[in-house]
């Protein structure tokens, strides 16, 4: 697996993602908006994973589920 190191605008501009219908929000939940999550290719999903033990957060691609 290949880490690479992006600010948010270049991810922005890098990667083009879509917005809610309706909102120019960029984020979707997982439960609310599965729905239409299915509908969209693995290969368009970007999830960002919380790493508060390193204080930090990475963007994995695919949809990932995790187990708490």
């Amino acid at each position: 697996m290949t880490f690479i190191q992006l600010d948010y605008d270049t991810w922005f501009e890098q990667f083009k993602p879509i917005t809610k219908t309706g909102t120019d929000h960029i984020a979707f939940d997982t439960h609310d908006d599965s729905d239409f999550l299915r509908t969209q290719p693995n290969s368009k999903i970007w999830t960002l994973i919380d790493c508060p033990g390193y204080n930090t957060a990475v963007i994995v691609n695919g949809s990932a589920k995790l187990l708490h």
